[in-house]
């Protein structure tokens, strides 16, 4: 087996493991995360675990190690898909948010940052730019998930993607 197609059947599983969490129905309690701002038409919560099991499946799961504050910004880059007014950017030890090429928000990382730290900086970043964009915030939540995951995973080679909870449940 070449190394192509190596890498084409790790990807699979992945994809096949990532999409498991997102199909299924993630029990929350309320108040579990206190900081969240809540949104009627985003789940926060929920939208912490879908992040936090993609970018760890990603992670652990790729052939090469992938730095997860590269799949998370990655991903927010994606959110440019969605509404290509919408930018995220790193300076240092800031994460920008901008609309319009103007900075809306700036959002605090460091180096010892995990899985779970980054998946709630997405998950803040997605809310405060449902603040600010009206695509964002029509957007559902699949829609965004995909968003995320395609910018993560389009640095990776040609053969990674992300197959949404339907076209997951459909292959199974």
């Amino acid at each position: 087996m070449s190394a192509m197609q190596k890498r084409y059947w790790v990807v699979l599983r992945f994809l096949v493991l990532l999409a498991a969490p997102l199909t299924s129905a993630c029990m929350v309690l309320p108040g579990v995360l206190p900081d969240m701002e809540s949104d009627a038409g985003f789940d926060q919560a929920r939208a912490v675990e879908v992040f936090e099991s993609g970018f760890e499946s990603i992670h652990e799961r790729y052939i090469e190690k992938i730095p997860v504050s590269e799949l998370a910004l990655n991903g927010l880059k994606g959110l440019g898909a969605i509404d290509p007014a919408l930018t995220v950017s790193r300076n240092g030890e800031k994460v920008i948010l901008s609309y319009e090429n103007k900075d809306s928000s700036q959002f605090s990382v460091g180096q010892d940052m995990s899985v779970h730290d980054w998946a709630m900086l997405t998950a803040r970043v997605v809310q405060r730019g449902r603040k600010i964009s009206k695509e964002l915030i029509g957007a559902s939540d699949e829609k965004i998930y995909e968003a995320i995951f395609d910018g993560s995973l389009a640095s990776l080679d040609i053969f990674s993607r992300y197959a949404g909870a339907e076209e997951a449940k459909n292959n199974r």
